[in-house]
């Protein structure tokens, strides 16, 4: 089809069509007409590229939110999860069990907010699905811990949430608006 422009497109497809219709009919088979296969195999092309899309997002998304968390974590609430619950802490974290956690944290904010927003090309929508998604993941484990565990305070359960929810809509906004700017989520 290559540079004919819309009509010419058209009639290939709608003489494609005809004829294969016609050959269908006659001998059970498809023509494997070229104008067809090109299409065919844009489309491929284009929905092989969703993947990689996925993949990027995903990482810019990680990026974000395990550095906005580590800047938590590390610096500006240290003290007071050290006062909260320094008992239950080990004197080095589990790397691995973490890097597990954000893996798996990420992909849910992608299939929950990120992905439909995008999709829709909405921002607001992001940020409602971003909160939403925040809030649920962490007061189901904070209420987990409060109901389980000794010495854990409603002060800590009150400020992870609150923080949970923030950090995942700031994540997914702001993930959002660079997957935006850079225009190629619908290239």
């Amino acid at each position: 089809m290559g540079n004919r422009g819309p009509r010419a497109e058209r009639e290939c497809v709608f003489a494609v069509l005809r004829q294969g219709a016609h050959h269908f009919l006659v001998t059970g088979r498809g023509t494997g007409d070229r104008c067809v296969t090109k299409r065919m195999a844009r489309r491929r092309q284009r929905e092989g590229t969703r993947e990689v899309k996925y993949v990027y997002v995903y990482l810019i998304a990680t990026v974000i939110f395990l550095g906005l968390d580590a800047l938590w974590l590390g610096v500006v609430a240290k003290n007071f999860y050290q006062a909260q619950i320094g008992e239950l802490m080990l004197d080095k974290p589990r790397f691995g069990v973490a890097a597990g956690f954000y893996a798996i944290y990420v992909v849910g904010l992608l299939y929950f907010a990120l992905v439909p927003a995008l999709n829709e090309g909405s921002l607001p929508k992001v940020l409602v699905a971003s909160l939403l998604f925040g809030f649920f993941c962490y007061a189901t484990y904070e209420a987990t811990n409060l109901a389980t565990l000794r010495g854990w305070t409603n002060a800590m359960a009150a400020a992870d949430i609150a923080w949970g929810t923030v950090l995942t809509a700031i994540a997914g906004c702001v993930t959002y608006a660079i997957v935006q700017g850079i225009g190629f989520w619908h290239a």
